[in-house]
C-alpha cells in the first residue's frame, strides 16, 4: 500500500499541472499555488517535467500559440537527480520543443552551469526515451544547446587541426563546430543499436550518413572495440563512401590516419583485392591526403609494390631510392616479394595477350621493369635465385621487346635482358619448340625451300588456332635469339637463313621492334668485306625484300654508301630507282635527313647506327620517353668524367666507394646526423678530391632537387677545406660544359650546367662568398656567348647563379658586381632577336630579386659586334638613331585603306635606291636572305595628299620614302616569313600524319595540308611582322629624312604616317608571300607521305585490291607506338568526309578580314599642326629652324591622319554622302518601277534588298560613321513620309528597322525626334502605323505624348490622332488595341462629350463604340460598352506605371464598382473583359514576343482588377464571394463556348493564364474569413472544368489542381471539405484518364497527360500520405487494372508517424507485428452500392451465422448487375470489390477463429470456384488491394491470399502469382503488404514445383531474376 500511495504521490504535481492547463505555470504565484498541497520531489518533479513536455501544444482548452511557461517551473531540488529519474516509460520527446523545454528548465534552475549531457549518455533502462534525446540534441540549434561546449570527446580535437594542412583547415574547423562532433553522443547512440530501439538507431544513422557522414565516419573510427553488428557494417560503407569519391575525401583520410590508419588500410586492402586497377584511385587518394610514404612503409608486399610502381610511373616516387631502402631493411625477404611480385604480374600480362580472361590490373612501365631489374640483380645472390631473376628478365624481354633497347648501354642486366643465353629461354610447349626445330631441320637440309617455310609461317600467324600462333611466334623469336651466332653458321645454312629472313621481312610477318632489330642486323652484315659469308648472308636477304625499300628513305641512303653493293646490278638498280622517286618528291632531301638544321649548308651524315634506320609498323622514331631522357644524361655525364684532363686524386678502395654511395643514396634530412657521423670516419683528406668529384659529377649535376640535401650534408660535416674542393670541382665541370663542342646542340649538357650553376650560387653567393673574376668572370662570358650566338648557353648559367643573390646580405642589389652583370642581361633582353625563353630566364631573375627591368638601365657593351643568330635590324637602327634598338615601341595604328590614287607612284630607279639605303656588308655568319622584289608594294603605297604635295616639290622625299620602305622590309620580313613558314609546316605535318595515317589518297592529304598550313603561317608572319616593320619604317625614313635636310620633328610625322598608312598593305603583300613559302615547304615535308601512297596504290593495281590495309608509317614518329588503343580509336579506313570536312572549312581569313577595328582618330589640334608643318614654305631649306605662319592647304587636301580608312573617302566625305544620297534616290526609282504591292512579294535578291543590304557597308566606311549615319537614317526618314504608296512605305521602314539595329545612337536621336519634335511634318498617319506595326516606337511613349498635344488642342494633331486610330484600330488587320492608346483615345473621347469634337472624331469614336457593341447586341444592357473598355484600358495602362500608389489602384477599382452596380453589369463586365483578354491573346499568339508580353500583362492585370473589385466590395464576405464567384462562372462560359466553338482549334493557354494568375492574385488578399470560402470556389471551377467536361483544357485543369499553392491548402485545412474537395478532382483525372489508357497504343499526348498524373500522385505520396490512405479504394476503383504502376502509387501510401518494418526480415510474421492490429481509416462511401436491395444486411447476416445459402444470394447480385454482353467485363466489378473489402473488413474484427473458417474466406472460395477467368482476376486483384501499409485488413488479406493459394487449384495458383507478380515487376514504389505476401509465398519450397513457372524460358528467368533480387535484398538487410 505503501509504494502504491507513494507512486500516485508522484503522478499529484503533473496531474495537477495538466488540470488547471497553462496558466497554472503563466506566473510564479500561480506555480506555487500548485505546488503548495502536493508532495515536491525529485521523481515527482521528473514526472511532471516529461508531462509538460509531451503536452506542450494543443492543451485542451487552450487558445492556438499558448504553452508552458516553464520559466516558473524551478522547484528548489537536485536537478541533477530530477534529470537522471527521466529514464521513465513516460518520458518521450516528440519534437524540438521538447528538448526545449527540458534545457530551460536546467538553465532556470541553474543559469551558470552546463547542461549535463553526460546524463543522457549514460546507459538507460527506458531506451526509446534516451534515444528520442540523443537524436534532437543531434539536431538542436547551437544557441540551445552546444554540445561543443559540453565537457566531451570530440571527434575532431582542436589540438588536431593545426597540424593539418592548410587547404584542410577551414573544412575540418567547419565539420568541428557541427553538433556531432560529439563523440560521446555517437557512442550513446550506437549502444542503443543492440536494444529495442534499434530500428529507430539504424534510421539515424541512415539519416546521417547522409548528412554527415564525414564526423560519422571518423566517430564510429574512434569507438573501439566494434559495439555490435550496425557498428561493423556502417564502418566499411562510410569508407567506401569516400575511397569511390567525395567532397571531403582528403580530409577524412588524413583524420583517419591520424585516429585509426589500421582501418583506412583495411578499406585500402578491401578495394584492390575487389579491383587491382583501383591502385590508381587509392594512389589519388593517399596523395591528396599526403600518406603515400606512409602506406609505402606497411607490410603488404604485393599492395606496397604495385602502389610504388604506380607512384614511380607517375613521377611521384624514386622507386629506385625506395627499393634500395626497402632492401636495406628488410634483406632477402623483400627481395622473394619482388620477384614474386614481377611473376605475377608477368603470368597476367601473358595471359592477358593469349587472350584469356584475366583479372584486370596495371600494367608496368617499360622504366619501372628497368628498375625492378636494374636494383634486383645489383644484389649478391644464391646461383637459384640468379637462375630464377633470369629466367624471369627473358620472360619480360619476350613480353615487351623493347627491353632490348640500348642494351650495350647498360652495365649490368640479368641474362636474359643482356642477350646472353639462359636456361630455358622460351617458355613454350616441348611440342611447339620441337616443330620448329624439325622444320629448321628441313630447311638446312634443303627439304623444304626458305619460301614454302615462309608460306607456313604466314599462314600460321593469321591462324585462329593458339598452338599455329606459337609455332609462328616460336620461329620468329628463335630466328632473332640466334643472330649472334650467324657468324659461326656453315654458309649454306647461313644463306638459307639470309633467304628466309628476307622473305619474312618481304611478307611482313616482322614487325615493330623486331623489324628494327632486323635491318640493322643486315645492315651491319653488308659492312663485312666483300666475299665473306656475312656479307652474302646480307645480300642474300637484302635481294628478297628490295621491293620495300622506298618505305626507308634514309635506310635506302644507307644502302647507297655501301661499296660492296655495286657488283650487284639487280640490287643496285632497285636502290637507284627508290633514290629517284624519292628526289622526284623531295629534291631538297629532308625526308632522307639530308639539311637537318637551317644553319647547316651542307649535308652531313652521322654515323650509320639504327637511330638512322627509318623503319615501318611503329618502328620508326619514337617519342622521348623517361628511360631514353634518363639514358642522355647518363650519356652526358659519363662524357664529362671523360672530359677530365688530369685525375688528381686517388680513388679510395671500393668497399669505401660502396659504403659512401650507399650513405649518400638512403640520404634524408631525417637521417643526416647518423649518416654524417659515419661519413666523417670514411672521408679522409686522401678522399676529398674523389668525394667532391662524386658528389658533383654523379649526383649535383643530375640531381637539382637535393641541392638543398646535399649543402646542408657539407654543412653538417663542417669541414670546410672539403668544401672548398667542391667549389673548386663545381668550377672545373662548369668549364669542361662551356668548353664543350656539343653544349650549343645538346640540351642534355645545357641542363647540367644549369644544375651546376645553381649548386654554385648555393655554395658562394648564397653564403656571402664571392665568386672571383679569374674562376668566373659573368660579363666576359656574356659578350663572348653574344659574339659566339651562344647565349642559350651562357644566360640561363648566369641567371640560375645569380638567384642565389636574394639569400645573400653581401651581393643582394645594389651591390655593384651583382649590378654590372645584372646591366647586362638586362641590354640582352632589351636586344632583338632574343628567343624568348631567354627573355623569360632573365625575368624570372630580376622577379626573384625584386627588381624591375624597366628601372635597370642597360649597358651598351654588347652594340660594337653583333651577333650573327640576331637580327640586323637592332644594329642598323642604332647606327642610324645613334640610340639602342627598342623592340618594345608600342604598335602603330593601322587604317582599312585602299589605294585610290589619281596618279600612280612609281618606286624610285634602283640606283638611287642604293645611294639612300647603303646598308653594311653582312658578315658571313648571317643567314642569307631571301632576295624578294617588293617593287609592287611601292607601286601602291598610300600617300597622303599633304605628302604627296611635299613630294612633288622636293623629289628626293620620294626616293628617301621608297628606299627606307625597300629596306625595312628586306631587313624584317625575309628571316620571319622563312620562320612562320617552317613552323606552320612542320605544325601542320604533324597533325597531318597523324590524322591521316590511313587514308590512301595522297590528293585528299595535300588538299588538308594546304588548307591548314596557310592560315598558320600567315596568321603568325604577319603577327609577328607587323611591329618591328613598323618600327623599321619609321626609324629608317625619319633618319634618312633628317640627313637630307628635314626637321627631326617633320621627318618623324612624315615617317610615321606612311608607316601607319601602308601598314596595312604591307601586311597584305607578307600575307602572300608566306602562303607561297608555306605551301613549298609542307609540300617538300609531306613528299615521304605523298610517295608512299603512290607506291601503296601501284602495289594494289598488282594484288588486284587484295592487299592489306594502308597505314602510313610515318605517323608513328610523333607519338609512342607501343600504346595498346582500344578498337574504337585505332585509325582504320581513311577517314570519313565529316572529318575531312574540318579541314575544308578550316579558317582561311587573310590578314583584311582580321582587321576589324579602325584606330582612334587623331585630335584636331594634332592635324592643322601637321598641315603647318608639311607645308611647302616649312620645308624650304632657309625656314628650317624657323617659325612662319602657317599657309592653309585646300579643303580636300586635309590631312586626316590615321582616322581613315581610306585617303580619298576622307579626303572628300561629301562625296560619300552625295553616293549615299545617289543610292537612295535609286532605292526609290526602284520601288516605283517594281511593280510589287507588298514586300511578301519581294524576293530576297531583288535590287532593292541588295541594294539596302549595300548602303550601311558603306556607311561605316565613313570617317565619322555615327554622323554619316544619322544624316542618312534622316533622309530615310524623310522618304518614308513622302512615301505614298502601301510598298514603299513598308520598304522604307524595313530598311529603318535594320538601320536602327545598328547603332542605338541612331535610334535613339531618331525615336526623340519622332516623339518629342514640334515638327508638323511628322503627322503622315500611314507612316505613324507603319512605325508602330513593325514596333519601332515605343506605344506607350507615343500614346503620352500625342495625348498631350491633343489637350493643348495643337495644330493639325486631332485630324492626325482620328486618323491614325483608325488605320491602328479599325482597319480590316488591326494593328494594336484600344488598351495600347488609351489616353489618346480618352483625350478625343473628352472632346466629344464636350462638343468640341472635329466630324473625324466623332465618327470614329461611333465607329469605335460599333465595333465593341458588335458582339453584344443581342443582350439589352444601358452600359457604355466603350466606357467598360476604357476602364480597363486604363486599369492596364496603370498596371504598367512604375509609380502607381495603392491609393490610386484603389480609387479606380472603386470607379469600376461604382460603373458596374448591379450584378447582371458585373457580369456583363467580366464577359467583356474576359473575351477581350482571350480575343487578344489569340489574334497575336502566332507574332513576336513583345506582342505576347503585352498580351500576358493584359490578362494579368485584368485578374488584378478583379481582385481590388473583392477588396472593394465592402457590404459582406458573402458579397465578396460572390463577386469571385460571378468573375469565374463567367469565365467558364466563355471558356466553354470556345471550347465548342472551335473543336480541335481550342487554345487552353489564355484560359490557363487567367485562372492562375487570378487564384495568384486572390491568395495575396490574405483575409482570413474569405480563404476558405475563396478556396472552395476555385475547387467547384475546376470540379466544373474537369477534363471529362473539357477534354481540350485538361493539360491546363492539371497544372492548375496541382499547383503548389492550391492543392496544400485544400489538405491542410482544418475541416473536411478541403480533402472532399481534392477527393472529387482527383478521382475526376483518374476517371478521364482510365479510359484513355485502356488503348492498346497510347498517343504522345496521352503519355504526357499520364506522366503528369504520376507526379501529381508522388507529390501527394510524400506530402500528404493520409489523404492517399483514407482515399485508396475510391482512387483504386478508378483506375483501370492495366495501370499497375498508378494503382501501386496510391496503395503504397502510409502514415508518416509509422515507420514500416523491413519486409525482407527472416521469419517475419505479420500478426506479431503490434500495428497488425490497428484498424485502418478510410473513406466508407465505396457501401452505398452494397445498401442497394438490402445486400449489406444479407452480407451482415452472413457473416453471424456463415449460412452457405447466402451465395445464393451473392451469386444472384452479381448476375443482376452483369452489364451486357457487349461488355469486355462481364462482371460488375465495383460491386464485386466492395464486397470483397466489406466482407473482409468484417472478418478481420474475429478474433481467435482459423482463416479458412471466416465468412470472407468462404466466399471468396465460393466465387473463386464458380466465376470465370476474368472474375475470379477481379475478385484476386480486389484482395490485392488492400494489401497496403501493416494494419488488421492487411494481415488478414495477406493471410487469406496464402490460403487460398494454399487450397485452390492449379489454374487459381497461377492467377494468385500472376495478380502479386504483375504489380512487383514495375518501377517502385510497391505497397510493403504487397512485397510481404510474395516474400511468404515463394519462401515455400513447394512454390518452385509449379507448372506455371517453368511453363516458358521468359517467364523461368522472369522468377529467378525476382527470387534472386528478393534473396539479395534480404541477404544485404540481413
Amino acid at each position: 500500500m505503501t509504494t502504491k500511495s507513494t507512486s500516485q504521490e508522484t503522478l499529484l504535481l503533473g496531474k495537477k499541472l495538466l488540470d488547471e492547463g497553462y496558466g497554472s505555470l503563466s506566473t510564479l504565484n500561480n506555480a506555487m499555488q500548485v505546488m503548495e498541497n502536493v508532495q515536491v520531489s525529485e521523481e515527482s518533479t521528473s514526472r511532471a517535467l516529461a508531462l509538460l513536455i509531451r503536452s506542450h501544444a494543443k492543451l485542451q482548452g487552450s487558445s492556438e500559440g499558448q504553452t508552458w511557461n516553464i520559466e516558473n517551473f524551478n522547484p528548489n531540488l537536485n536537478w541533477i537527480t530530477v534529470l537522471a529519474k527521466l529514464d521513465q516509460v513516460e518520458f518521450m520527446l516528440y519534437d524540438p520543443m521538447g528538448l526545449k523545454i527540458l534545457v530551460l528548465s536546467w538553465k532556470y534552475a541553474h543559469k551558470d552551469e552546463p547542461f549535463p549531457v553526460g546524463i543522457f549518455l549514460q546507459p538507460w533502462m527506458h531506451v526509446r526515451g534516451q534515444l528520442s534525446v540523443l537524436y534532437h540534441m543531434v539536431y538542436a540549434s547551437p544557441e540551445l544547446l552546444d554540445m561543443n561546449q559540453t565537457p566531451t570527446k570530440k571527434v575532431i580535437p582542436e589540438e588536431l587541426i593545426p597540424i593539418l594542412p592548410i587547404s584542410m583547415r577551414q573544412a575540418a574547423t567547419q565539420l568541428a563546430s557541427q553538433q556531432l562532433n560529439c563523440l560521446g553522443l555517437l557512442e550513446a547512440i550506437m549502444d542503443l543499436a543492440g536494444t529495442v530501439a534499434s530500428e529507430d538507431v539504424k534510421v539515424l544513422m541512415d539519416r546521417l550518413a547522409i548528412q554527415a557522414p564525414e564526423l560519422l565516419m571518423i566517430g564510429l573510427a574512434q569507438i573501439q572495440p566494434i559495439k555490435n553488428e550496425l557498428h561493423r557494417t556502417l564502418l566499411p560503407k562510410l569508407l567506401n563512401i569516400f575511397l569511390i569519391g567525395h567532397v571531403n575525401s582528403p580530409l577524412v583520410i588524413r583524420l583517419l590516419w591520424h585516429v585509426q590508419p589500421n582501418l583506412l588500410l583495411e578499406g585500402f586492402f578491401e578495394m584492390y583485392k575487389k579491383d587491382p586497377t583501383s591502385v590508381s584511385r587509392i594512389l589519388d587518394i593517399a596523395q591528396e591526403a599526403k600518406i603515400v610514404v606512409h602506406i609505402l612503409k606497411t607490410d603488404v608486399p604485393f599492395f606496397t609494390l604495385d602502389l610504388a610502381s604506380l607512384a614511380a610511373r607517375r613521377q611521384n616516387l624514386n622507386l629506385e631510392k625506395w627499393l634500395m631502402e626497402r632492401l636495406a631493411k628488410d634483406g632477402f625477404a623483400f627481395f622473394g616479394e619482388c620477384v614474386n611480385f614481377l611473376e605475377k604480374k608477368c603470368a597476367i600480362e601473358m595471359a592477358r595477350q593469349s587472350g584469356a580472361n584475366v583479372i584486370p590490373t596495371l600494367q608496368l612501365s617499360m622504366e619501372v621493369i628497368r628498375i625492378f631489374f636494374r636494383i634486383l640483380s645489383e644484389r649478391p645472390l644464391p646461383p637459384a635465385e640468379t637462375a630464377k631473376l633470369t629466367k624471369l628478365s627473358q620472360l619480360y624481354t619476350q613480353l615487351y621487346p623493347q627491353l632490348n633497347e640500348n642494351r650495350g648501354q647498360m652495365e649490368k642486366k640479368p641474362a636474359g635482358l643482356s642477350g646472353e643465353p639462359g636456361e630455358n629461354e622460351r617458355n613454350y610447349s616441348d611440342e611447339v619448340e620441337e616443330m620448329v626445330r624439325l622444320y629448321f631441320e628441313r630447311l638446312y637440309t634443303k627439304d623444304i625451300s626458305a619460301s614454302r617455310f615462309a608460306s607456313v609461317l604466314n599462314a600460321c600467324r593469321s591462324s585462329k588456332d593458339q598452338r599455329q600462333a606459337n609455332f609462328f611466334s616460336c620461329t620468329t623469336h628463335t630466328l632473332l635469339d640466334e643472330a649472334r651466332f650467324f657468324s659461326q653458321y656453315p654458309e649454306n645454312e647461313l644463306m638459307a637463313t639470309g633467304e628466309l629472313l628476307g622473305l619474312l621481312i618481304n611478307q611482313r610477318l616482322i614487325m615493330y621492334a623486331q623489324l628494327r632489330m632486323t635491318l640493322k642486323l643486315i645492315l651491319d652484315a653488308l659492312k663485312y668485306p666483300v666475299g665473306s659469308k656475312m656479307f652474302n648472308f646480307g645480300i642474300q636477304a637484302l635481294a628478297q625484300f628490295r621491293g620495300r625499300l622506298h618505305e626507308w628513305p634514309q635506310y635506302t641512303l644507307l644502302l647507297s654508301k655501301i661499296e660492296g653493293l655495286r657488283g650487284y646490278p639487280t640490287i643496285v638498280e632497285s636502290i637507284a630507282m627508290t633514290l629517284k622517286q624519292l628526289a622526284q618528291k623531295d629534291p631538297e632531301g629532308k625526308m632522307m635527313g639530308l639539311n637537318t638544321s637551317p644553319s647547316s649548308s651542307s649535308p652531313k651524315m652521322s654515323t650509320p647506327t639504327m637511330s638512322n634506320v627509318n623503319v615501318p609498323a611503329g618502328t620508326g622514331g619514337s617519342a622521348d620517353t623517361t628511360a631514353e631522357r634518363s639514358a642522355d644524361a647518363a650519356l652526358n655525364v659519363t662524357t664529362l668524367l671523360q672530359s677530365t684532363s688530369k685525375q688528381s686524386y686517388e680513388d679510395p678502395p671500393d668497399k669505401i666507394q660502396e659504403r659512401v654511395s650507399f650513405l649518400i643514396n638512403n640520404l634524408s634530412a631525417t637521417n643526416m646526423r647518423s649518416k654524417t657521423v659515419e661519413l666523417k670516419q670514411l672521408l679522409q683528406k686522401s678522399t676529398w678530391g674523389w668525394f667532391s668529384h662524386y658528389l658533383v659529377v654523379r649526383r649535383v649535376s643530375i640531381e637539382p632537387n637535393n641541392h638543398e640535401l646535399y649543402a646542408a650534408l657539407l654543412d653538417e660535416l663542417e669541414m670546410q677545406h672539403l668544401t672548398d674542393t667542391v667549389i673548386e670541382e663545381t668550377y672545373l665541370n662548369i668549364h669542361l660544359l662551356l668548353q664543350s663542342e656539343n653544349i650549343v646542340k645538346s640540351s642534355s649538357d645545357r641542363n647540367l650546367l644549369k644544375n651546376l650553376g645553381t649548386w654554385l650560387g648555393r655554395l658562394t653567393i648564397a653564403k656571402n662568398k664571392p665568386i672571383r673574376h679569374k674562376d668566373l668572370s659573368f660579363k666576359d662570358l656574356l659578350v663572348g656567348a653574344y659574339e659566339k650566338n651562344q647565349l642559350a648557353v651562357a644566360i640561363p648559367l648566369v641567371c640560375k647563379v645569380l638567384q642565389h643573390a636574394v639569400h645573400s646580405k653581401i651581393f643582394k642589389p645594389p651591390n655593384p658586381w651583382l649590378m654590372g652583370s645584372l646591366k647586362v642581361l638586362a641590354e640582352l633582353y632589351w636586344t632583338e632577336g632574343l628567343k624568348l625563353n631567354l627573355k623569360f630566364e632573365i625575368e624570372i631573375l630580376y622577379k626573384t630579386l625584386n627588381l624591375d627591368l624597366n628601372e635597370i638601365e642597360p649597358t651598351s657593351i654588347l652594340g660594337k659586334n653583333g651577333p650573327p643568330g640576331i637580327s640586323a635590324t637592332a644594329e642598323k637602327v642604332a647606327s642610324v638613331t645613334n640610340s639602342p634598338a627598342t623592340s618594345q615601341n608600342s604598335i602603330h595604328g593601322t587604317s582599312n585603306k585602299t589605294a585610290v590614287e589619281e596618279a600612280p607612284l612609281q618606286p624610285p630607279p634602283m640606283g638611287m635606291s642604293n645611294v639612300l639605303t647603303s646598308p653594311p656588308p653582312a658578315t658571313a655568319a648571317q643567314d642569307v636572305r631571301q632576295d624578294i622584289d617588293i617593287t609592287p608594294v611601292l607601286a601602291k603605297l598610300q600617300i597622303n595628299p599633304a605628302i604627296g604635295q611635299l613630294m612633288n616639290q622636293h623629289p628626293v622625299i620620294k626616293a628617301t620614302i621608297f628606299a627606307g620602305v625597300s629596306e625595312a622590309f628586306s631587313e624584317v620580313v625575309p628571316p620571319i616569313i622563312t620562320t612562320s613558314a617552317n613552323i606552320a609546316a612542320m605544325s601542320t605535318k604533324e597533325l597531318i600524319l597523324k590524322d591521316f595515317a590511313t587514308e590512301p589518297d595522297e590528293t585528299r592529304l595535300q588538299r588538308a595540308a594546304h588548307a591548314m598550313v596557310q592560315p598558320l603561317a600567315c596568321s603568325l608572319s604577319v603577327v609577328t611582322c607587323k611591329e618591328p616593320l613598323c618600327s623599321g619604317i619609321i626609324t629608317v625614313i625619319s633618319a634618312n629624312l633628317a640627313q637630307n635636310g628635314l626637321p627631326e620633328q617633320l621627318a618623324e610625322e612624315i615617317a610615321s604616317t606612311i608607316a601607319n598608312e601602308n601598314m596595312e598593305l604591307l601586311c597584305i603583300y607578307i600575307d602572300q608571300l608566306t602562303k607561297i613559302k608555306a605551301l613549298e615547304d609542307v609540300d617538300r615535308g609531306l613528299a615521304p607521305a605523298y610517295a608512299s601512297r603512290l607506291a601503296y596504290r601501284k602495289q594494289q593495281q598488282q594484288q588486284q585490291g587484295n592487299g592489306e590495309q594502308f597505314f602510313d608509317v610515318l605517323s608513328l614518329k610523333g607519338a609512342p607506338h607501343s600504346v595498346q588503343l582500344p578498337e574504337l580509336l585505332r585509325p582504320s579506313n581513311g577517314i570519313s568526309p565529316e572529318q575531312f570536312r574540318l579541314y575544308e572549312s578550316f579558317d582561311q581569313r587573310s590578314f583584311l578580314a582580321i582587321q576589324q577595328q579602325q584606330q582612334q582618330q587623331q585630335q584636331q589640334h594634332h592635324q592643322q599642326q601637321l598641315q603647318q608643318q608639311l607645308s611647302p614654305a616649312n620645308f624650304h631649306p632657309e625656314a628650317i629652324g624657323h617659325h612662319l605662319p602657317p599657309q592653309q592647304l585646300p579643303p580636300q587636301q586635309a590631312f586626316i591622319g590615321s582616322e581613315s580608312p581610306s585617303p580619298a573617302l576622307a579626303s572628300n566625305s561629301n562625296l560619300l554622302n552625295a553616293k549615299l544620297e545617289q543610292m537612295l534616290l535609286e532605292l526609290d526609282r526602284l520601288i516605283r518601277h517594281s511593280g510589287i504591292s507588298t514586300i511578301s512579294q519581294l524576293p530576297p535578291n531583288h535590287d532593292i534588298c541588295l541594294l539596302i543590304r549595300q548602303i550601311p557597308l558603306l556607311v561605316s566606311q565613313s570617317p565619322s560613321p555615327l554622323q554619316t549615319m544619322i544624316t542618312f537614317v534622316e533622309k530615310v526618314v524623310l522618304m518614308l513620309y513622302q512615301s505614298t504608296t502601301a510598298f514603299a512605305l513598308e520598304v522604307y521602314t524595313m530598311f529603318l528597322q535594320s538601320l536602327f539595329e545598328i547603332s542605338g545612337e541612331v535610334t535613339k536621336e531618331t525615336l526623340s525626334w519622332l516623339i518629342y519634335a514640334d515638327d508638323e511634318r511628322k503627322y503622315n498617319a500611314p507612316a505613324v502605323s507603319m512605325l508602330i506595326r513593325y514596333e519601332l516606337l515605343p506605344l506607350e511613349e507615343y500614346d503620352v505624348q500625342l495625348a498631350k498635344l491633343i489637350n493643348i488642342k495643337a495644330d493639325s494633331v486631332i485630324e492626325f490622332a482620328a486618323n491614325l486610330m483608325r488605320i491602328c484600330l479599325l482597319s480590316q488587320n488591326p494593328i494594336t488595341f484600344l488598351e495600347d492608346h488609351i489616353l489618346t483615345i480618352s483625350s478625343l473621347y473628352k472632346l466629344v462629350q464636350n462638343d468640341e469634337a472635329p466630324a473625324t472624331v466623332l465618327s470614329l469614336i461611333s465607329d469605335l463604340k460599333k465595333l465593341i457593341e458588335e458582339p453584344y447586341k443581342e443582350i439589352k444592357q444601358d452600359m457604355d460598352c466603350l466606357e467598360l473598355r476604357m476602364l480597363l484600358a486604363e486599369w492596364v495602362r496603370l498596371c504598367q506605371h512604375p509609380m502607381a500608389t495603392d491609393d490610386i489602384f484603389h480609387s479606380l477599382a472603386q470607379r469600376v464598382m461604382d460603373t458596374t452596380k448591379d450584378e447582371d453589369c458585373r457580369c456583363f463586365f467580366f464577359r467583356l473583359c474576359t473575351e477581350t483578354c482571350v480575343n487578344h491573346y489569340l489574334a497575336f499568339r502566332s507574332v513576336s514576343s513583345l506582342h505576347h508580353r503585352r498580351m500576358i500583362h493584359l490578362i494579368d492585370s485584368f485578374t488584378k482588377l478583379v481582385s481590388a473589385m473583392v477588396i472593394e466590395e465592402k457590404t459582406s464576405d458573402k458579397a465578396k464571394v460572390k463577386l469571385l464567384n460571378d468573375a469565374l462562372s463567367v469565365m467558364i462560359l466563355v471558356l466553354s463556348h470556345h471550347h465548342q466553338n472551335r473543336g480541335v482549334e481550342f487554345n487552353q493557354k489564355p484560359f490557363l493564364r487567367l485562372f492562375a494568375s487570378l487564384f495568384n492574385e486572390i491568395s495575396k488578399i490574405r483575409t482570413k474569413s474569405i480563404d476558405a470560402s475563396a478556396l472552395i470556389t476555385f475547387s467547384d471551377a475546376l470540379y466544373t472544368l474537369q477534363p471529362n467536361n473539357f477534354p481540350g483544357f485538361a493539360f491546363s485543369w492539371l497544372q492548375l489542381i496541382s499547383c503548389r499553392s492550391f492543392l496544400p491548402q485544400l489538405l491542410v485545412a482544418n475541416d473536411n471539405n478541403g480533402a472532399m474537395l481534392c477527393q472529387k478532382l482527383i478521382t475526376a483525372l483518374l476517371k478521364f484518364l482510365g479510359p484513355l489508357l485502356k488503348l492498346q497504343e497510347l498517343p504522345h499526348a496521352t503519355k504526357m497527360f499520364y506522366r503528369g498524373t504520376l507526379r501529381v500522385l508522388v507529390v501527394l505520396l510524400h506530402d500528404f500520405p493520409e489523404f492517399l490512405c483514407s482515399n485508396y479504394v475510391i482512387f483504386a476503383q478508378a483506375i483501370p487494372h492495366s495501370c499497375v504502376q498508378l494503382r501501386n502509387l496510391i496503395l503504397s501510401a502510409f502514415p508518416r508517424v509509422m515507420h514500416l518494418p523491413d519486409p525482407f526480415t527472416p521469419d517475419l510474421k505479420l500478426d506479431l507485428i503490434p500495428e497488425s492490429a490497428e484498424e485502418p481509416v478510410f473513406d466508407q462511401s465505396y457501401l452505398d452500392i452494397l445498401n442497394e436491395n438490402g445486400f449489406r444486411a444479407k452480407i451482415d447476416a452472413f457473416a453471424e451465422n456463415k449460412d452457405t445459402a447466402f451465395f445464393q444470394v451473392l451469386d444472384g447480385q452479381l448476375n443482376a448487375a452483369t452489364p451486357t454482353e457487349s461488355e469486355v467485363d462481364s462482371h460488375n466489378a465495383d460491386l464485386l470489390c466492395a464486397f470483397v473489402l466489406y466482407i473482409g473488413a468484417k472478418s478481420a474484427q474475429l478474433k481467435n477463429v482459423a482463416i479458412a473458417e471466416t465468412p470472407a474466406v468462404m466466399a471468396y472460395n465460393h466465387l473463386l470456384s464458380t466465376l470465370e477467368s476474368e472474375g475470379r482476376y477481379t475478385l484476386l486483384s480486389a484482395i490485392a488491394d488492400h494489401l497496403r501499409y501493416p494494419n488488421s485488413h492487411t494481415c488478414f488479406f495477406s493471410a487469406a491470399f496464402l490460403h487460398l493459394f494454399s487450397r485452390q487449384s492449379e489454374v487459381v495458383k497461377e492467377q494468385v502469382t500472376r495478380v502479386l507478380l504483375e504489380r512487383l515487376i514495375v518501377n517502385r514504389p510497391h505497397p510493403w503488404g504487397l512485397l510481404a505476401s510474395f516474400i511468404e509465398l515463394i519462401k515455400d519450397p513447394k512454390f518452385w514445383d509449379h507448372e506455371f513457372i517453368r511453363c516458358s524460358p521468359d517467364i523461368e528467368r522472369l522468377f529467378d531474376n525476382v527470387s534472386r533480387s528478393i534473396k539479395h535484398t534480404a541477404v544485404v538487410n540481413a
